[in-house]
Order: C-alpha cells, then structure tokens, then sequence
C-alpha cells in the first residue's frame, strides 16, 4: 500500500520540523499571552495598593477619627434659641442607630 503526499517534496524530517515550528509559534503565543494577563493584574493590583495606601495615610493622620462626621456636621443647620435639641454622642453601637426614624421631625 502505497501512502501518497499532499505535497509530494515534504519529506518526514520536514514534518518534524513543521511540528517543531508549531509548537514554538503555540509556546510563543501562550507566553505572551500569560505574560499580558500579568500586566494587567499587576496594573489593578497596583491601583488597589495606592487606594489602600491613600486610605491609611488619611485614617494615619486622623487616628482619633475627629474629622469623621465633618460633613454631617457641616450640613447641620444652626436652631433658633428657643428649640430644644438632643445631642447623642456615642460610639460605634450608636453609628448603626437610625435616628431619624425616632425623631422624624428634628
């Protein structure tokens, strides 16, 4: 039984060296390819590390937390003289409290 070529002047040690080719251009795509994911992640890896350290540089300067409630406070409107208020000062339990469901008017 005779076996004929598609192309009748490829010899088996070009087919060796087709395969070899093949599998250099699939290394060499696969490489680049996982070395571009790598970028990538360490791109957004590097963007998470400087909003992490942005966060601790600002909690670092204002350990005491003194300017957390700056812009409720800001937002609080100065009373008239003769209206009472209720001033709670709490802790952490009272941050989840909701205050505006028992005092609807103030």
């Amino acid at each position: 039984m005779r076996v004929t070529l598609i192309a009748p002047n490829l010899t088996p040690r070009s087919f060796s060296t087709l395969r070899t080719l093949k599998v250099c251009l699939f290394l060499f795509l696969f490489t680049t390819s996982a070395f571009a994911q790598t970028a990538s992640q360490e791109a957004a890896d590097c963007v998470e590390a400087k909003a992490l350290a942005a966060r601790l540089q600002t909690r670092f300067q204002d350990w005491p937390a003194l300017a957390r409630y700056r812009e409720a406070n800001a937002g609080v409107a100065t009373t008239p003289k003769d209206e009472r208020r209720v001033v709670f000062m709490g802790d952490s339990i009272t941050d989840f409290w909701k205050l505006a469901n028992y005092f609807p008017s103030k």
